[in-house]
């Protein structure tokens, strides 16, 4: 006879199930069986605390509508039996310290003994003689005033200053006791040189000074350039400078000794 190995094929859901089914069944009855024959043990009781409730409790005697009686020392608080009650009972009387001025003896023997000893020892240098220096007498130089003020310029500026002026323009010494600021005064000469604007670019506030600006005005819309040949406009700056006549002197000059 041969023996040949027999070869087992794999197990049908039908037969997993049922053996599923079979070993539940298997342990519900083993858990019957054991707690049958078990015994129950008893429950052992635990102590807890238990509160009761007390009636008719009035919370006037323990101060709870004060809003200060957890934040400050209060007589229903903590601090009331720690020494707030107690405190009339205590009879402390604090030790007097205090002692009579007692003035320290002033050595009078001694007084200007310091100063003594720094004299004798640090004795003073002798003093030097000044040599009495006189002045040196100088003649006084007096400038003499000028006895007329040279007249008011007038300068240009900008393209214009390439076309001169066919007439000079006449500008007198500005006879004014106040200061007299320039006068700017912005012009535009045709081809011709005649000048067809002019604008007064610094205005001043004085009556001296507007009286001023308004003259230079004047001047400056009269005033003839050279023509030109291109019939373009040229801008430029006219700027009048005004001479004050000099002062006069009021007091006579000291003669030299």
């Amino acid at each position: 006879m041969t023996s040949a190995p027999v070869e087992r094929g794999p197990w049908s859901r039908q037969r997993w199930w049922l053996t599923i089914a079979l070993v539940l069944h298997l342990q519900a009855a083993l858990i019957f069986l054991l707690e049958k024959s078990s015994s129950a043990a008893p429950r052992r009781t635990v102590a807890v605390p238990l509160i009761h409730l007390r009636e008719h409790i009035s919370l006037g005697p323990l101060a709870i509508s004060d809003p200060t009686l957890f934040v400050l020392p209060h007589p229903r608080g903590f601090s009331g039996d720690a020494w707030l009650n107690r405190a009339s009972a205590l009879n402390f009387q604090p030790a007097d310290w205090n002692e009579p001025p007692r003035a320290l003896p002033l050595a009078t023997a001694q007084l200007g003994a310091s100063f003594t000893e720094f004299i004798a020892t640090n004795p003073a240098s002798a003093f030097e003689t000044i040599p009495a220096i006189e002045p040196t007498r100088r003649p006084s130089v007096f400038f003499p005033l000028a006895a007329s003020a040279p007249p008011s310029i007038c300068r240009i500026g900008g393209a214009l200053a390439q076309r001169p002026l066919l007439a000079a323009l006449e500008l007198p010494v500005w006879e004014s006791a106040e200061l007299v600021g320039d006068s700017v005064v912005q012009v535009l000469a045709d081809a011709a040189g005649r000048v067809i604007s002019a604008v007064l670019l610094t205005p001043g506030g004085g009556l001296q000074q507007q009286a001023a600006d308004a003259r230079a005005l004047a001047l400056a819309r009269s005033a003839q350039f050279a023509p030109v040949a291109n019939g373009a406009l040229t801008a430029g700056l006219l700027t009048f400078e005004w001479h004050l006549p000099p002062l006069v002197g009021t007091n006579a000059p000291v003669a030299a000794p």
